[in-house]
């Protein structure tokens, strides 16, 4: 029988026996693995069994021996070279690991044109934090994501091909996009060619254009986004202040540039995407005050827009097409912002399925508002991406007044998803209109679902509420065969404007 030795005490112990032998009858041994239930074998010097055991039982996941190497000297046969705020730092890896979660690794490493003798590459394009945040992915499937980085690290996840981390960026992005940083991830979207990326960064800009363009990050974009945004007939900003906007932004371009800050110079910085702001949406008054005289438009310019203020038929070169803007000038704290009325006081799970039927309510209200899109619990099945579409229509003649259509994440939680409308929708008072949700490719999941709901829901009812009082009125609709009403069921958040 095999015996092995303490190097300390000198004592002798049996491979295979009885753990609780070991450990009543040893204070150490130079390590323990389980071979079985009840046998152990050599391993860590001056460790109890118990311990080692625990020791054990946490790196028994590849992913916890894997980490173990993460960013380690320790085995490493190839380091990256890259810039770390201004000084170069060399990030040791392991080239099995790499390959095994990038093609582009496996190809550098052990493709048929590859050197079997590369162990440093430099990297001159990727900074530090993002390429550890992907050599943690490849270590542990972990992503662990933030704002400041998140740019760089998707960039880092496509040059390497690193598909689950690109669309773990994406995700995050997705959920954390904030005013401040929306204008950022949008042009990374452009380069990057993000559709559904792209898609979400404008929504957030056409809601809240007048916060965005007031940031320091609009001033930071180049030319060709602010191209992109200025010819958007979806935003929902007065044409005066995007114009002062602008006008921010060519003095900020001007110093990049290193040139002075001049009229002549600021219209240089311009050039064609000057003809996208729309002054002839402007009032005379704001362009008198805050455009003519100021030498960005020539003097020709300047006459043909006062000239199509006295004739509107009179023709212009600068872009005189209505932006889809209803929001009026605020009243009271409630007005020119988003109202979301929530029908249920509880969620539950797992009673309303999604099969080949779609989630319907019908409503009217007292007074006509702006319907700007609606709120859709998520389902209960494991955590994936659904295709969330949803549509208002007419009740009496099914007639389709708006559609909308986004990709989810869905988590097994009961998280509500806000789907918005490209456009808000005017709805007349006293006039039944239905509200519909469906998930493509859900079948047979069952989704979560509000309880404790209220037919009559009237806006004073709401504590943060300080508006015009408007009253919803909720119907089971006769077109779903769900049990989405007014008590319980689907479509948990009406989102809308007042009118004035």
């Amino acid at each position: 029988m095999f015996e092995t030795s303490s190097f300390d005490s000198g004592q002798s112990f049996d491979v295979n026996c009885n753990l609780e032998e070991m450990t009543t009858n040893a204070d150490t041994i130079d390590a323990v693995s389980l071979e079985s239930n009840s046998s152990c074998s050599l391993i860590r010097y001056n460790q109890s069994p118990n311990e080692c055991l625990s020791s054990l039982d946490s790196k028994l996941t590849l992913k916890a021996r894997f980490a173990e190497f993460c960013l380690k000297e320790d085995l490493a046969d190839v380091h990256f070279v890259v810039n770390d705020e201004g000084r170069e730092r060399r990030v040791p890896s392991h080239k099995l690991i790499l390959a095994a979660g990038s093609d582009v690794f496996r190809a550098m490493f052990y493709g048929l044109l590859s050197n079997p003798s590369l162990n440093e590459v430099n990297l001159p394009d990727v900074d530090y934090i993002p390429l550890t945040k992907l050599l943690r992915y490849l270590y542990t499937d972990e992503a662990k994501l933030d704002a400041s980085s998140l740019a760089a690290t998707l960039y880092v996840a496509k040059k390497y091909q690193v598909f689950n981390l690109e669309r773990e960026c994406i995700n995050f992005m997705s959920w954390n996009l904030s005013s401040d940083c929306v204008l950022m991830v949008f042009s990374q979207a452009v380069l990057y060619d993000e559709r559904e990326l792209m898609d979400l960064c404008l929504e957030k800009l056409y809601w809240n254009a007048s916060e965005i363009i007031n940031t320091d990050s609009f001033l930071d974009i180049d030319y060709n986004i602010l191209s992109i945004i200025l010819k958007k007939d979806e935003l929902q900003v007065k044409e005066v202040e995007l114009y002062k906007a602008v006008i921010r932004w060519s003095m900020r371009e001007c110093e990049r540039r290193e040139i002075p800050v001049t009229a002549e110079n600021q219209r240089l910085v311009l050039g064609e995407a000057l003809y996208d702001i729309r002054f002839p949406l402007m009032t005379g008054d704001e362009f008198a005050f805050n455009v003519a005289n100021q030498q960005i438009l020539s003097k020709e310019e300047e006459m043909s827009v006062f000239a199509y203020f006295a004739n509107p038929r009179k023709s212009t070169r600068f872009n005189s097409k209505r932006r889809y803007f209803y929001k009026t000038e605020p009243n009271n704290d409630s007005e020119n912002k988003e109202v979301v009325l929530t029908r249920f006081s509880k969620v539950e799970s797992g009673r309303i399925c999604m099969f080949d039927q779609i989630h319907k309510i019908d409503f009217l209200v007292t007074k006509p508002i702006l319907i700007s899109g609606f709120g859709v619990y998520g389902t209960r099945c494991p955590q994936g991406d659904r295709i969330l579409n949803i549509e208002l229509t007419k009740a009496d003649t099914n007639e389709s007044l708006a559609t909308a259509q986004r990709k989810v994440t869905c988590t097994g939680k009961p998280h509500v998803y806000q789907i918005r409308f490209k456009v808000p929708v005017v709805i007349d008072s006293h006039t039944i209109y239905t509200a519909s949700a469906e998930f493509d490719g859900c079948f047979p999941y069952p989704t979560f679902y509000g309880i404790n709901g209220k037919r009559i829901f009237s806006l004073k009812e709401m504590s943060d509420f300080r508006g015009e009082d408007v009253t919803f009125i909720f119907f089971k609709s006769e077109k779903s065969f769900l049990d989405t009403g007014g008590e319980m069921g689907q479509i948990p958040q009406i989102l809308f404007y007042l009118k004035k």
